[in-house]
């Protein structure tokens, strides 16, 4: 690989901008221990949310694509098996997400997954330097929503590399500016989260959206294990009258269902 040759690095001269946006991430990583530290249980919540998106988004750039969001969080959940090839490559990417996020084992889950590969072993890397965000922010989410940008600094970053003639920046500028847009997301969330602002309502939601079928009120508590029951049922009462849910019985006992 020419681009990890001491000849090549060696001509390598960083560009100030590129220097600055390093200093920026610096100073996001700092805080983010910080908040790893004060609020555990809170970024759970996120973490729960951008496993789901990271699987969602990272597969759809390659053209891999669930039948409907309730079958990927099935799948993304364990609480279904693949039943055909598109959901054993999903099933695929979420146990290498589990596995970096606990510890990385050397295994390649993919027939043509180059491009997942790459984005798995990226945030690997960057968990071995301490750049925690992808845990709580889906990298892959803030690619997906800029892909052209993601495929353009690519080709740019390509050209000549047979010959040790590639430019290693506009990727690079790609990269660490969304690596900086994502520490900027989880700390305006983190901020919301700690602060209140909308942080309870925030969670069940976010804990109804992870359910597959049909749920409890007693699941939704143990779900959200900060927020009292009253503002449970408030929750649940304004997505009742916004016909996002339904109630299938009477009584705490009564099942609870999402509606498309």
């Amino acid at each position: 690989m020419y681009s990890l040759r001491p000849s090549y690095l060696n001509t390598l001269s960083m560009p100030p901008r590129v220097a600055g946006v390093l200093r920026r991430l610096g100073e996001h990583m700092g805080r983010q221990e910080l908040y790893r530290k004060q609020a555990p249980e809170m970024l759970e919540n996120l973490r729960r949310v951008a496993l789901i998106e990271s699987t969602e988004s990272s597969n759809r750039l390659e053209g891999i694509v669930a039948d409907n969001q309730k079958r990927l969080r099935a799948l993304v959940n364990e609480r279904s098996q693949p039943e055909n090839r598109t959901e054993g490559e999903i099933a695929g990417y979420r146990d290498v997400l589990d596995t970096i996020h606990q510890n990385f084992l050397c295994i390649h889950p993919f027939s043509d997954g180059n491009g997942r590969m790459a984005r798995l072993l990226t945030l690997l890397a960057l968990y071995h330097q301490g750049y925690e965000v992808g845990r709580y922010i889906s990298l892959e989410r803030v690619i997906e929503k800029t892909k052209e940008s993601y495929y353009d600094t690519l080709l740019l970053s390509s050209q000549g590399w047979h010959e040790g003639k590639h430019n290693v920046w506009p990727w690079t500028e790609y990269f660490l500016g969304t690596l900086l847009a994502a520490s900027a997301e989880f700390e305006m969330r983190f901020s919301r989260i700690s602060s209140g602002r909308g942080s309870k309502t925030d969670t069940v939601k976010n804990a109804i959206s992870a359910f597959v079928g049909d749920f409890t009120l007693h699941e939704l508590e143990n779900a959200c294990p900060l927020v009292s029951r009253d503002m449970i049922r408030r929750v649940l009462a304004d997505l009742k009258k916004a016909t996002q849910v339904e109630c299938l019985g009477r009584g705490p006992a009564a099942k609870w269902r999402k509606k498309r």
